[in-house]
């Protein structure tokens, strides 16, 4: 009853594992029926694999050489990836729930993740009624309703302008950074040892 997995859903330049298609080959269940299933609907995956394509094709998102960045390095690509991914969902209009299918086509963390990994899932759980009533919703504005442009940009716009300051002062830390190690290095050759 298994069938191969179809074009669109094989990343361009990958080739898939044999064993993993000759198993999916083998299979006793519709492996596009499972996949529908677990997506939430036929819909919902086609809507995930054009985002994937999305952000396989823009080169911003790229994973490429992330295990050889430092954490300075990583940080700036993150937040790099962040500007981009708001840019990109507030001009194709993306639903929160695209947003979050965007997110996990990324494949990589975002330091503007941690409202979705941790705070929201903390007043959520941690919260009485009337504390979840004051916090969630300013919480969940940067969340889901940053990329609303047609409710209002301002909150998009100060968001964008906050990723892109953040993303400047660590250039320009790295940036300093490196002179004075550089510094420290030219400092270092000039003294002569007294004897």
């Amino acid at each position: 009853m298994g069938e191969p997995l179809p074009a669109a859903w094989v990343s361009p330049g990958l080739q898939p594992n044999t064993d993993l298609a000759r198993e999916r080959a083998a299979c006793s269940f519709d492996v596009s029926a499972l996949t529908h299933l677990l997506d939430g609907g036929a819909e919902v995956t086609a809507t995930r694999h054009k985002l994937q394509r999305l952000v396989e094709q823009d080169p911003v998102f790229t994973n490429e050489g992330n295990h050889q960045m430092d954490r300075a390095q990583r940080y700036a690509r993150g937040l790099e990836k962040s500007k981009r991914m708001v840019a990109l969902a507030a001009q194709t209009g993306l639903s929160p729930q695209e947003q979050k299918l965007m997110v996990d086509a990324i494949a990589d963390d975002m330091p503007t993740l941690l409202h979705q990994l941790m705070f929201i899932p903390n007043i959520e759980q941690l919260c009485d009624e009337e504390q979840k009533a004051r916090w969630l919703p300013d919480a969940m504005v940067f969340y889901l309703r940053f990329p609303a442009v047609n409710s209002s940009s301002k909150p998009l716009l100060l968001i964008l302008q906050s990723i892109g300051l953040a993303h400047d002062r660590l250039l320009r830390a790295d940036g300093a950074r490196a002179r004075l190690q550089h510094q420290g290095a030219a400092d270092h050759r000039h003294v002569h040892p007294r004897h």
